[in-house]
């Protein structure tokens, strides 16, 4: 047999390292680690700088009950305001698109809310946070295929949309209520709809872990989906909500 060629052996090399980066698990990183590792607030925030949750210890935990890699599939918080509720959500909006990337949905009370917080807190984390520059290109970029309500990254896209659109079918593998409390009460078939729904349980405060029947389903949401394969999700009066399936 004629021995390899040196550049031979190098492409076979490239090839198993090619191979072995693809078949590799995500990295069991939790919300909280990747933030204080990568997350810089910007200079208009009271905190500017590198993202530490030391000043809110309490903020631990619920980072790390819908990181990905947790049993978790649901995570319920009641809360007051200003106690870093909208920091703990993009700072898991940002863990999921990096280092478990999924298509999203995030869902606010009325499109406008969806466009002012694209704006004010989205872009800025963005932009201060190089993990998610080197994944999501500016919506203004040439080529860029982003919109304000639509954000693609390597291995998913993430929509913004208010809560009184039509619910239509796509594969989300997270799913993010914001101020659920603010929604409309409409017909079924808008998204507001589930906040009205009594086919499920009241939530509690505290995650609950997923039955081993859930387990093994694999819904288009981290809601529930009921016998006649409906979307549903209980009455809600929290100031915000996270689920997440990984």
């Amino acid at each position: 047999m004629t021995p390899a060629e040196p550049w031979q052996r190098a492409a076979r090399q490239r090839l198993v390292r090619a191979i072995a980066n693809a078949v590799k698990p995500d990295q069991r990183v939790t919300a909280d680690a990747w933030a204080e590792a990568h997350r810089d607030l910007p200079p208009d925030t009271p905190y500017p700088g590198r993202v530490s949750l030391a000043r809110t210890p309490y903020l631990y935990d619920i980072h790390r009950t819908m990181s990905p890699g947790t049993p978790w599939r649901e995570g319920w918080w009641m809360k007051p305001l200003q106690v870093g509720g909208s920091l703990t959500g993009e700072d898991l909006i940002g863990t999921w698109i990096c280092e478990a990337a999924g298509s999203m949905l995030v869902i606010f009370p009325t499109l406008d809310d969806a466009k002012q917080w694209e704006l004010t807190r989205f872009e800025p984390m963005r932009a201060h946070t190089a993990p998610l520059r080197k994944r999501i290109r500016p919506a203004e970029e040439k080529g860029s295929d982003n919109t304000k309500l639509r954000k693609k990254y390597p291995g998913g896209v993430m929509r913004l949309m208010g809560a009184n659109r039509p619910i239509k079918s796509s594969p989300i593998k997270y799913l993010k209520f914001e101020e659920p409390d603010e929604y409309p009460i409409l017909p079924q078939g808008t998204v507001a709809a589930w906040r009205t729904s009594a086919t499920r349980p009241r939530p509690t405060a505290t995650a609950r872990p997923p039955s081993p029947a859930a387990a093994r389903s694999t819904a288009t949401c981290c809601a529930a989906t009921s016998a006649s394969g409906t979307c549903t999700a209980p009455t809600a009066r929290t100031r915000s909500r996270w689920c997440g399936s990984s």
